[in-house]
């Protein structure tokens, strides 16, 4: 080993990327694709150099010995997305899993590691990050209850026009179904939300059966979409009326967990004055990645946890548009994706033959929509 490569391997920079080649973020070498190169397809060589002659900052590149051709260590990776440095990425990094905001964490990074930065360059890196966190919480497997486990169930107003006055009177509210399983000896309790188009029955329990897990008890208000939980499924379902108590004292049904996560998740609206529509549902799945991991208040394990998250989902090698794909793929909650569903949803059949124990949240549906119209069909006569 020469005296210039044994420099490198002890530099800062280095151990740094030995770190994160460890964790999976980077690729740990690479070899040489010059074709007209002697040592093709040899493993290249790490290598500290300045971007430019008046740069301070030294960059780790791998290079060939025979043909001199440099490549980033870190091109095709997560980091790879921002022209920083990664140790300015990382930083932003921590100040993200400490819930801190864009604009005190532009200035914590400023004064700590004398790097001028943005707020709009911090902005993109916490877009990834919930990113990441929406391809996480993989929402099509996550399932709640079980047999004699309580699931909450609410729905929030997120977003409305204030006064009902002002020219974006025609824009509809905001409103977001959530379930949360109750902690037990087993799991500190889970949690999932939704944006939903309205708080119909087709709605709301479409979301019910097919999230909650057969034999749940579930604890509802009195509002009248979920009068029939139990009818197509094996729920145990008990209401309290909020207009006389907070815990029902015949049945003990109380939604007071539901309701304090409410609080909980719009205080990061409150902190951010707010945000645009489209990006409402995102922070909801940073929340829900955060309690299901349980992960909200201990910053070095969410630090960690994202690290983890982030080489899993955007492994050295994906492209940018493979990965943003994929998060579309996921994140099937937006107005209008949810209107078609609803729109299309009395007329689809199922496919197949389903068993008792496997029934489709479809053929519910649709079962559920020809009781309600013999009902109404009943009451006119």
């Amino acid at each position: 080993m020469s005296d210039k490569l044994k420099s490198v391997k002890e530099s800062h920079e280095y151990k740094e990327f030995v770190k994160l080649s460890e964790l999976g973020l980077v690729l740990p070498n690479k070899i040489c694709g010059n074709e007209n190169c002697k040592n093709f397809e040899s493993e290249m060589e790490p290598d500290l150099r300045k971007r430019e002659k008046n740069a301070k900052n030294l960059i780790l590149n791998w290079r060939c010995r025979t043909c001199r051709v440099y490549n980033s260590v870190y091109a095709g990776s997560f980091f790879s997305l921002f022209r920083k440095p990664v140790k300015i990425i990382l930083a932003v990094i921590k100040c993200w899993a400490a819930q801190i905001s864009a604009t005190k964490a532009k200035s914590v990074i400023n004064l700590n590691l004398e790097h001028q930065l943005t707020e709009a360059m911090i902005l993109g890196v916490y877009a990834r990050l919930r990113q990441i966190c929406t391809l996480a919480v993989d929402k099509q497997n996550l399932k709640l209850g079980g047999s004699g486990k309580v699931v909450e169930i609410d729905e929030s107003l997120y977003c409305k026009v204030k006064h009902w006055k002002g020219k974006d009177l025609k824009r509809r509210p905001v409103w977001v179904f959530g379930l949360v399983e109750r902690a037990d000896g087993e799991s500190s309790g889970r949690t999932y939300m939704q944006i939903v188009k309205d708080r119909e029955a087709q709605t709301l329990l479409s979301i019910i059966y097919d999230k909650c897990e057969s034999g749940s008890i579930i604890f509802s208000d009195c509002w009248a979409s979920y009068n029939k939980i139990a009818m197509f499924k094996n729920f145990t379902h008990k209401t309290v009326n909020h207009s006389v108590n907070f815990l029902d004292p015949n049945n003990g049904a109380c939604t007071n967990r539901i309701e304090s996560l409410w609080r909980a998740c719009k205080q990061k609206f409150k902190e951010m004055n707010g945000c645009k529509r489209v990006y409402i549902q995102s922070y909801i799945d940073e929340f829900i990645w955060r309690f299901n991991n349980n992960v909200t208040t201990d910053r070095i394990a969410c630090y960690n946890l994202i690290l983890r998250e982030i080489s899993k989902f955007y492994r050295p090698g994906i492209s940018l548009n493979e990965f943003e794909e994929k998060v579309l793929s996921e994140n099937r909650t937006s107005f209008e994706e949810d209107e078609l569903s609803n729109e299309n949803f009395e007329t689809c059949s199922s496919s197949g033959s389903t068993s008792e124990n496997e029934v489709n949240a479809e053929d519910i549906f649709s079962e559920f929509c020809v009781v309600y119209r013999r009902m109404k069909t009943i009451q006119l006569q």
